[in-house]
């Protein structure tokens, strides 16, 4: 196997058996991650079935505050000769409605490598939609591409906005503020909150003022949590598309989105292509088999900033953010066996001044100033074991001497005793710990 199978050939790939079957396309979710703890996400049947999915889900102060932006589109397929309008997206209301049912006209889900890829068939007509974020960017590329198809069609795209803590389903109230320039919609949403950009560079784009009620999140249904919200239709951009071309709708919330728009999406997707073929090589993987190559490629949706000059790992998506204890767990798996050395090394660097009386953070909270919380008795110990696998596989004495410090006052502050009634029992050198009210592990 070559690097090209994973990213041709797709390890992934889902036909009318699954994408025609809702049941079974509902329960499938795909994940695209931008490396600040932002990411878009949602089910491989198009509705949101949770609250964290979105469009646009973008951490305001990387990892954490994670924001649901663009909670979903309406997007249709217009015959541009007779006006015929074809559902490409799907949604689900609370009183059991789909609407629309683009579902019904996908022919095929696939990962180019891990970037998700629908073709939906209509007659004669085929279109590819295409799903990626920009490294680092709180910004999100939608692309379509005319496969096949001799007469002239267009894209109508309306992203459905929402400005809600990702872990809330609260819709603010007032609508936000739209504006149009030229093939653009400038969303406000008040105050200081940064301003979200929908572009398309060869569009066209019209203002709308329409609030959807009552999206059902089905997953949080069988949860037993709170399952509805609503989200505003600012407006909608219109792109031709011609057999074989490319058009793309860019979602961002970044203050200079003209870097994102430079060279098009086309420059953007190879950037993004380049980044996984980096990742397998620099892991070793380009002539591993396709499950390898495709774990390689997951496990960097786990490696972040945190901002504003340090490495983590994110526990898990959707809703978690950096814990101590899973960070030192995976920390051999995310880094030593890919081969991205040095951003171990700057993980064990990142969480080292954050302890406190020989104990690592269990975690980091969802606000990005709030201070972490100590309250485990075992992610400590595996910070020691996760320094001492980097030091084997790297011969890094230089960051065994730059961290021996605060592996020191783990061990000795373990012994004395510290927090949470943690110390060590002389009778036969075990942990001993446990205070009322607190879980200090679950392992």
């Amino acid at each position: 196997m070559t690097t090209a199978s994973i990213l041709e050939r797709p390890f992934v790939r889902f036909g009318r058996e699954i994408t025609g079957d809702p049941a079974a396309a509902f329960r499938r979710e795909w994940l695209v991650t931008n490396g600040l703890g932002g990411y878009a996400s949602g089910s491989l049947m198009g509705p949101a079935t949770r609250r964290y999915h979105g469009l646009l889900v973008a951490a305001l102060a990387p990892p954490v505050e994670r924001t649901v932006v663009v909670q979903g589109s309406l997007e249709w397929l217009v015959d541009a000769t007779g006006g015929e309008r074809i559902a490409l997206s799907t949604h689900e209301f609370g009183d059991g409605t789909i609407d629309p049912a683009g579902y019904r006209n996908v022919q095929s889900f696939e990962l180019d490598g891990a970037l998700p890829v629908w073709r939906f068939g209509i007659g004669d007509v085929v279109i590819e939609r295409r799903l990626w974020m920009p490294a680092d960017r709180n910004a999100t590329w939608i692309a379509f591409r005319l496969v096949q198809g001799e007469r002239p069609v267009e894209i109508e795209f309306t992203p459905l906005v929402t400005w809600r803590d990702f872990h809330s389903l609260a819709t603010p109230s007032q609508a936000p503020d739209v504006e149009v320039a030229g093939p653009e919609l400038v969303v406000r949403f008040g105050g200081d909150l940064p301003t979200l950009r929908v572009v398309a560079r060869h569009g066209s784009a019209t203002r709308a003022d329409t609030r959807f009620r009552d999206f059902l999140h089905r997953e949080e249904t069988a949860r037993g949590l709170d399952d509805r919200s609503d989200a505003f239709a600012v407006g909608s951009i219109r792109i031709a598309l011609r057999a074989g071309e490319t058009a793309a709708v860019l979602l961002s919330i970044e203050p200079d989105p003209a870097r994102d728009l430079a060279g098009g999406p086309d420059a953007s997707l190879a950037r993004a292509r380049d980044r996984q073929i980096d990742l397998l090589e620099r892991a070793g993987a380009v002539d591993a088999e396709p499950a390898v190559q495709q774990l390689v490629l997951a496990a960097d949706q786990f490696l972040v900033e945190r901002r504003p000059a340090a490495r983590t790992v994110i526990a898990g998506y959707h809703w978690f953010n950096d814990w101590g204890r899973d960070t030192m767990i995976a920390l051999p798996g995310l880094t030593l066996a890919t081969g991205r050395l040095d951003e171990g090394a700057a993980i064990l660097r990142s969480f080292a001044p954050h302890v406190r009386d020989g104990l690592l953070p269990n975690n980091f909270p969802d606000s990005g100033d709030a201070e972490p919380a100590y309250n485990t008795v075992d992610a400590s110990l595996w910070y020691v074991v996760a320094v001492g696998r980097h030091l084997e596989a790297t011969g890094d004495t230089a960051l065994l001497a730059e961290l021996l410090p605060v592996v020191r006052e783990i061990v000795d502050r373990h012994i004395e005793g510290t927090r949470f009634g943690i110390e060590m029992d002389p009778a036969d050198g075990l942990l001993r710990a446990g205070e009322p009210g607190l879980q200090l592990t679950w392992m």
